[in-house]
């Protein structure tokens, strides 16, 4: 008798599996097809990352002060400042695809050759080092890491810039605003302590 009062039982078992194991198996594969498709993502991203770098650059380029920018007349100035946020956008696109790292050392380029040119006797070029500057200050949203070099040697190289011409300095104030947030957060995790007046 205990045998036919246990069948219901183990058919009601059964059936619960028989239900079970669909839902089993489209959760596997939804995982499967989740897995190919953030695989299909990265193989996308490391093949056209080599083009954004290029587009990089290439914007960046495009960013320098122009050489009658002193003589401008007031309405070109701020003409030619709107083709520069344009383009400050785009170079702000192709660096979330680049990446933090990357995206810094493409553009920090001009200044690094600027303090090699100075080292080696040369005159200090301030619209290299004023496009380097405005660069970094353009791609502010990306998520820096709070423990970042090339930021933090930015940041502390700063108060060395000539003061002069006033675009320079206006510029590096501008960068410093923009990474202002940045900067408290990495000083209260413990960086940038040399940034810090004794």
């Amino acid at each position: 008798s205990n045998s036919l009062a246990e069948r219901p039982l183990h058919r009601h078992r059964d059936e619960q599996q028989q239900q079970q194991q669909p839902s089993l198996q489209n959760g596997l594969a939804a995982a499967t097809a989740t897995a190919g498709q953030a695989a299909e993502q990265q193989r996308q991203h490391e093949f056209f990352k080599p083009a954004f770098e290029k587009l990089l650059c290439l914007v960046r380029s495009r960013m320098r002060l122009p050489s009658g920018y002193t003589s401008m007349r007031s309405r070109e100035r701020a003409e030619w400042r709107r083709h520069r946020q344009t383009w400050g956008e785009v170079l702000n696109d192709a660096a979330a695809v680049v990446g933090e790292q990357r995206s810094l050392q493409l553009l920090l380029q001009p200044l690094a050759e600027v303090s090699v040119a100075v080292a080696g006797g040369k005159e200090f070029d301030w619209k290299k080092a004023e496009l380097a500057l405005h660069c970094v200050r353009s791609i502010n949203d990306l998520n820096f890491a709070l423990s970042d070099p090339q930021l933090q040697q930015l940041l502390a190289a700063l108060p060395s810039l000539p003061h002069q011409p006033p675009q320079l300095a206006y510029t590096s104030a501008l960068l410093l605003s923009a990474y202002s947030e940045w900067l408290g957060q990495a000083i209260t995790a413990g960086h940038c302590r040399d940034l810090l007046p004794r």
